[in-house]
């Protein structure tokens, strides 16, 4: 690595991986799998129901082919509603019916 064009071109190198890294990274963060959706925008720590019965360690996630999120709790006990969300491929999830829009608004979400 005496000469300068060695040098810039090992830079340029390092460079080009760290993007790269960094560019798969965000990716599989914008678009992850439902679960990891679900516990970021609701049920996840910190997120509005994460201390109910819809944190992300008490439900069970299903998306239909449709998809169509549904978070269904599944600790024993009183019956809780389930949870429907549009866009679980891809987006925000929004609540897909009154239900789950209901539900959210009683935990300040």
């Amino acid at each position: 690595m005496r000469n300068k064009l060695t040098r810039l071109s090992a830079t340029l190198a390092i460079m080009v991986v760290a993007v790269a890294v960094l560019a798969a990274t965000m990716g599989a963060w914008a678009y992850s799998v439902p679960n990891g959706r679900y516990d970021r925008a609701y049920g996840g720590v910190g997120q509005c129901l994460a201390k109910t019965d819809y944190a992300s360690s008490r439900v069970d996630i299903k998306v239909d082919t449709s998809g169509v999120m549904t978070a269904s709790p599944s600790q024993s006990g009183p019956q809780r509603p389930k949870l429907h969300f549009d866009h679980a491929s891809k987006g925000d999830l929004s609540p897909a019916d009154g239900q789950t829009r209901q539900v959210l608004e009683e935990h300040g979400c």
